[in-house]
């Protein structure tokens, strides 16, 4: 059913690397092990109460804005989020999913304000530092866009972060009829590409925090 929307729209934003992406296969154990994925008739239950949106850097853009539900061979984690949220809240929900893969915290996704951290005996920039370019990385340097590597620690967050906004600066293509919205929750789902790095998995716990 359509949610009560004289209520701001409750948006949970997903934030992470490849395994917030749909990457979970859809077959018929799926639909038996979530039996709420389907309606009586067997169909996919489509929510009026959940969208489902989500927005990539570079290649896909926008590539989800519909009504929560399941479509196509593949489903991420959104799925049974939304179902859940959409259970619990009278509100109407956003999934806002804004991520790509192979990101990390200790780099990609350093959060704003981070300083420079040394662990496992590696120094690391720290937000908006970089190297000098990817053949030389002796040192660490402030990012200056065409004079040094064309990447710094914590693009992929002012990314991710940016897109969302966007979305929500245009709340009613996303959210038909809404005018409001209070975001009520961030949901992480990375780690992978950390542990790769001695340093950065080090660090972890203290740049998630």
């Amino acid at each position: 059913k359509p949610a009560d929307m004289s209520k701001p729209v409750q948006v949970f934003l997903i934030m992470g690397q490849s395994n917030t992406l749909e990457m979970g296969k859809v077959t018929p154990e799926l639909n038996e092990e979530y039996p709420f994925i389907v309606d009586d008739a067997g169909n996919y239950t489509v929510r009026k109460d959940v969208r489902n949106v989500s927005v990539m850097t570079g290649r896909k853009g926008v590539y989800r804005n519909d009504w929560l539900t399941v479509s196509g061979p593949k489903i991420g984690i959104e799925v049974g989020i939304g179902h859940q949220l959409g259970n619990a809240i009278d509100a109407p929900v956003m999934i806002l999913k804004s991520s790509i893969g192979n990101r990390s915290l200790g780099w990609d996704l350093l959060p704003p304000g981070t300083p420079r951290y040394s662990a496992e005996g590696i120094e690391c920039p720290g937000y908006g530092e970089t190297y000098p370019s990817k053949q030389d990385q002796s040192k660490i340097v402030p990012y200056k866009e065409g004079e040094t590597l064309g990447w710094y620690a914590g693009k992929q967050y002012d990314d991710d972060v940016g897109n969302a906004k966007k979305i929500l600066e245009d709340l009613g293509t996303y959210y038909p009829g809404a005018t409001e919205y209070e975001v009520a929750g961030i949901i992480w789902w990375q780690g992978d590409k950390d542990m790769r790095n001695k340093a950065h998995a080090a660090m972890y716990e203290k740049n998630l925090g």
